[in-house]
């Protein structure tokens, strides 16, 4: 009695190691998908702007990177600043960057509204910071009435119909 309780205690460890090993071959594939991301070649601070010349495109799996959403050209990088510290070699997500401030909280800005090709408009204060295409908060500056608008490539801000 004493062989077959060592002979099925072999087989039962055998049968786990095999397990085992599919296990491993079968959630860690051997060729997985690569793309190719945006990364740092050194540290960018938060805060600061991103230069084309530290920005490289590299390989990573795609199951390495998941969902995150980064960026997959240089061009739509460079030049922005980052929100929180990049790493080297590390994908850059799309929310970890942002464009320049070209509005600043404090300072005037002109407000523009516009229906059926009549455009109004008047100045006003930022109430938040932002760049172009950021929705901010203004107050304009004759009946103190605060709006919301986007920012604009020439510094202006649409303010949306509602």
């Amino acid at each position: 009695m004493i062989g077959a309780d060592s002979t099925s205690a072999k087989i039962a460890s055998q049968a786990l190691i095999l397990a085992f090993s599919l296990a491993i071959v079968v959630t860690y594939p051997c060729h997985a998908d690569a793309v190719a991301l945006v990364a740092p070649r050194s540290v960018i601070y938060a805060g600061d702007m991103i230069p084309r010349s530290i920005l490289e495109r590299r390989q990573f799996r795609a199951a390495s990177v998941g969902r995150l959403e980064s960026y997959a050209t240089i061009d739509a990088a460079d030049g922005k600043i980052a929100r929180r510290t990049l790493l080297p070699g590390q994908p850059i997500p799309l929310t970890a960057i942002r464009a320049p401030l070209t509005v600043l909280q404090g300072h005037a800005a002109k407000l523009a509204y516009e229906i059926e090709g009549v455009q109004i408009t008047a100045d006003g204060q930022a109430m938040e910071s932002g760049g172009v295409g950021d929705h901010i908060s203004v107050r304009n500056r004759q009946s103190g009435l605060v709006v919301r608008g986007r920012i604009e490539s020439d510094r202006s801000i649409s303010v949306a119909r509602e």
